[in-house]
């Protein structure tokens, strides 16, 4: 028979966003958040991702693991 293919997803933008906002998008998209990072960030307010491991618009397989990193504050 056929070969199963493995389902996926696409990893959204997350960057920029509030940190719980971030989350509940990611989990929606059926991703699993690794523990997150906090940096500092003149430019980033606090509790906003800053960044994140996996670029927006790549197709992963599902529940794959993302980190991002979240600012707290100068």
């Amino acid at each position: 028979g056929p070969t199963p293919v493995a389902a996926t997803t696409v990893v959204p933008n997350v960057v920029g966003l509030y940190l719980w906002d971030a989350v509940r998008i990611l989990t929606q998209a059926q991703l699993i958040i690794e523990p997150w990072l906090y940096a500092k960030s003149l430019t980033v307010a606090q509790e906003y991702v800053i960044s994140q491991s996996v670029t927006a618009g790549t197709t992963v397989a599902t529940w794959a693991p993302i980190t991002i990193t979240v600012s707290d504050g100068a």
